[in-house]
């Protein structure tokens, strides 16, 4: 029998939901692959960051360097500086450290008989200490001596001050008045006899040669040049000429002094010279500078500076070079430099 109708046509269906799933997969993975590769492409070919240990600043070339040259060597230095110390509004009271600023600590205090002590010097043996100190019932200065750990002090009566103990321990020189106009040098023996006048005309502010045959001081006119004279009194030499000279200082090696004169401009700075007088050097380039005191070893130079309205102590060596702060707390001056 023939069909009397048409055969009915296949429908063309849609793709299937799996054809079209494959198809955005297959995309996805082909969009995710170039990004891979883009990302990957520019991580390699991108500068790498420099890091900050091999930058190096041409327009600042000698900040670095100075900062760590004046630590390394200041960690070099060695003995005990003392020092005076107003800290957190105490009284004026006496300090030591280390010389490269470490171990600060506060030494023996007096009874409440007189002032905090300054200006101290050591005995040879470092076992005892003259210093001057302001009575309760005087305005006028006195020297004592005490053991270092501040027992046993005795008064001398000398009513004077700047004292300085010879390397041989049997005398202490200072300067006084006794009521002239102008200070003299004078020495005692450590328990206050045998009073010796040294100076005739002025003087301040001595400091003994190593072998305690010469002092070395300041002379108190309108010259305040440094001179030298024998431990007898005898031999006047002037060893500076440069005006407005003070607070010297004889090197332990016999063969220089440091003190603090005028420059140019009116500052304050610290020189040192021979003992014939040559080799005038300044070694300070800062004003305000005070009261040099060598270490023991001649090699570098201990003062207090005024700067930004501080006086802080301060170590330098000999050429000038590596200059260091030991000090940054409170208000601290007259450096004292010990084996």
């Amino acid at each position: 029998m023939q069909p009397t109708g048409k055969p009915k046509e296949k429908r063309k269906g849609r793709p299937g939901l799996r054809a079209m799933q494959i198809s955005c997969l297959v995309s996805i993975l082909l969009v995710a692959a170039t990004i891979l590769v883009v990302v990957i492409w520019g991580i390699r070919s991108a500068p790498q960051p420099i890091r900050p240990t091999v930058v190096v600043r041409l327009s600042t070339p000698t900040v670095f360097p100075t900062v760590l040259s004046q630590a390394t060597e200041s960690d070099k230095l060695s003995g005990k500086i003392v020092f005076k110390s107003v800290i957190g509004g105490s009284a004026l009271q006496t300090w030591m450290m280390n010389a490269n600023g470490s171990n600060m600590h506060h030494l023996a205090s007096l009874d409440g008989s007189v002032f905090p002590w300054n200006t101290p010097s050591w005995s040879p043996d470092q076992q005892r200490v003259t210093f001057m100190a302001f009575p309760t019932t005087s305005d006028d200065p006195d020297l004592y001596v005490m053991n270092v750990d501040g027992s046993h002090i005795v008064k001398l009566n000398q009513l004077g001050g700047y004292p300085s103990w010879s390397p041989d321990g049997l005398r202490i020189a200072f300067q006084a008045t006794n009521g002239s106009l102008h200070p003299q040098i004078y020495t005692v023996k450590p328990d206050g006899s045998d009073k010796v006048r040294i100076t005739q005309s002025d003087g301040a502010y001595p400091s003994w040669s190593p072998d305690s045959k010469h002092i070395v001081f300041q002379s108190a006119d309108q010259t305040s040049n440094i001179f030298i004279k024998d431990a007898d009194g005898s031999n006047l030499i002037q060893v500076s000429h440069i005006g407005s000279a003070g607070w010297p200082s004889w090197s332990p090696d016999g063969k220089s002094i440091v003190f603090v004169a005028q420059d140019s401009t009116g500052a304050l700075q610290i020189y040192t010279i021979g003992i014939d007088g040559s080799r005038l050097m300044q070694i300070t380039h800062s004003s305000r500078n005070y009261n040099p005191h060598w270490s023991p070893d001649s090699k570098h130079i201990a003062f207090h500076s005024f700067r930004d309205d501080q006086s802080q102590i301060y170590v330098i060596d000999t050429d000038g070079s590596h200059e260091s702060q030991l000090t940054h707390v409170g208000y601290n001056s007259d450096p004292y430099w010990l084996p």
